[in-house]
């Protein structure tokens, strides 16, 4: 998330239209909370899931279509295909979604109809960097994002995560929704076809839970 806030503050100019992919609903629950407390001001948030009541989830989708300033849609993979967002500037996807189909499908919201437009994958240094070669072996290229630089330092990190707790600390509720969301990405990410790249056993389980601004992780 400070990798993604250091890519949202250098783009120019600043995307009008963004949507950001996690792998969960209760991820877009709770994270709607605590990354709003680390956007800039000319950011708006709009979440949309597959749990949301009809009526919230229409809502949602036509608030963040008719916005007329930079509004980020925070959502899964329910917006991956078959809605028709225009003019969608920036796809970041912080989790690879599960389906490496849908892949291909989450970039093309970006810069359709002969607008230009930027798709980013947030990828872990390590194992989950051979989904570059995955990629490339079934003909969907990515290359190496380097303008803007995006470069986080320890210390930047460890901002962002008293943030995020300085907002669980303030709630319950909020609380216990990352508790929720934790476990469910946990067991999104076990679930994921290309099982040789995104494994659990590899996962750093301190570093994870203050990524999150967990208070404690589940057991």
């Amino acid at each position: 998330f400070p990798a993604l806030l250091s890519l949202l503050s250098q783009l120019q100019p600043v995307p009008q239209k963004s949507i950001i992919y996690l792998s969960t609903c209760a991820a877009v629950d709770y994270f709607q909370h605590v990354f709003s407390a680390i956007l800039p001001s000319q950011f708006s948030l709009v979440p949309l899931h597959g749990k949301h009541p009809p009526n919230v989830r229409q809502k949602n989708f036509s608030r963040f279509i008719s916005a007329t300033s930079s509004t980020i849609l925070l959502t899964t993979d329910v917006a991956a295909r078959g809605l028709d967002v225009p003019q969608v500037d920036l796809v970041v996807q912080v989790d690879p979604p599960s389906d490496p189909k849908v892949f291909l499908h989450r970039c093309g919201r970006a810069g359709r109809a002969g607008r230009k437009g930027l798709s980013v994958i947030l990828l872990e240094p390590g194992r989950e960097e051979d989904y570059i070669a995955f990629l490339e072996i079934r003909k969907t290229p990515v290359t190496l994002l380097k303008i803007p630089p995006v470069t986080i330092t320890d210390v930047e990190a460890r901002v962002v995560t008293s943030k995020f707790r300085e907002v669980v600390l303030a709630d319950r509720a909020l609380y216990d929704k990352g508790q929720r969301a934790f476990v469910s990405w946990v067991q999104a990410y076990s679930k994921h076809q290309a099982s040789s790249i995104f494994r659990i056993e590899d996962l750093d389980w301190s570093d994870l839970g203050n990524a999150w601004g967990l208070i404690k992780l589940p057991k």
